[in-house]
């Protein structure tokens, strides 16, 4: 479900902000001149609400948001349902004056955790190859020493798998998946201008398909063999011409298919459609 969010929240005046009383704001002051810079920034229960000269945003993540006010701890290795991100927005609104109406999105990340059966570090080594036709992914191979992750970065948006178990010490395996915006015109195609669209039905199953589009970008195997390396794709893409790369490509594909290895990859992929679901209908 959506998580991190980064909103534009200029039409609150200046001293609206300012003068908010669960808020108290710091500066960072020039040393030498003694002007104060920008931006004036002040935080609460995970989110950060940062002034600047002429624009104000709110950012941060609204799960662990929910989750800390809520009690349970600033997590979101939890499930994040649509009841619990009206909560979560209609407590800016009743706290901070927040009209969702008017508060532009300029950037959020969803996705979903999944309960795995396997190691999700294991499974990143173990059975994921590649993004749209090994393209090289930029990998934190240990994750802060708490897990492992793979990202791709695109123009307008990015994509991560990673081990949410890992990150918060849990001993249950979690698997993150996750699409984060980069831009706001990524965001716009895909119907969501203001808060107040976060939390249409309508709206939320589109960011599913969505999910759902960007998690079939990745080749996952059911078990890794020599060619399934992306080292071995890497190495044959920089050696031999686009058609003789393609052709094999294409073999290699239709070899995993017919020995029956996508199996995982459409466990994976129905969850992810099951567990969206009904986060959204919850």
């Amino acid at each position: 479900m959506i998580d991190f969010v980064k909103l534009d929240i200029s039409y609150l005046p200046y001293e609206v902000i300012k003068g908010l009383d669960l808020l108290e704001f710091k500066s960072q002051v020039n040393l030498h001149t003694g002007e104060v810079g920008w931006p004036e920034e002040a935080e609460f229960n995970e989110l950060v609400f940062a002034c600047y000269k002429k624009k104000s945003y709110l950012s941060g993540s609204l799960h662990k948001f929910l989750n800390s006010i809520e009690g349970r701890g600033a997590q979101n290795y939890d499930d994040f349902s649509l009841s619990m991100l009206s909560r979560s927005v209609q407590y800016l609104e009743d706290k901070f004056g927040i009209d969702p109406s008017k508060t532009k999105i300029v950037r959020l990340e969803f996705g979903i955790n999944i309960a795995s059966e396997k190691c999700p570090t294991l499974f990143i080594d173990e059975n994921v190859i590649s993004h749209r036709k090994i393209k090289t992914p930029n990998i934190d191979s240990d994750y802060n020493k708490k897990g492992r992750y793979i990202q791709h970065k695109m123009s307008q948006c990015y994509v991560k798998i990673y081990d949410k178990g890992r990150q918060y010490g849990e001993l249950k395996n979690i698997l993150r998946i996750e699409v984060g915006t980069k831009k706001a015109q990524y965001t716009q195609k895909l119907g969501l201008f203001t808060l107040s669209d976060i939390w249409k039905k309508d709206k939320l199953l589109t960011l599913g398909i969505e999910l759902l589009k960007r998690f079939d970008k990745f080749l996952i195997v059911d078990h890794f063999d020599e060619q399934a390396l992306p080292q071995y794709w890497l190495h044959l893409k920089n050696t031999q011409c686009p058609s003789t790369y393609l052709r094999r490509w294409k073999a290699f594909i239709f070899k995993k298919q017919s020995e029956g290895q996508f199996t995982l990859r459409k466990s994976i992929r129905k969850q992810i459609e099951d567990i969206w679901h009904q986060l959204v209908m919850n």
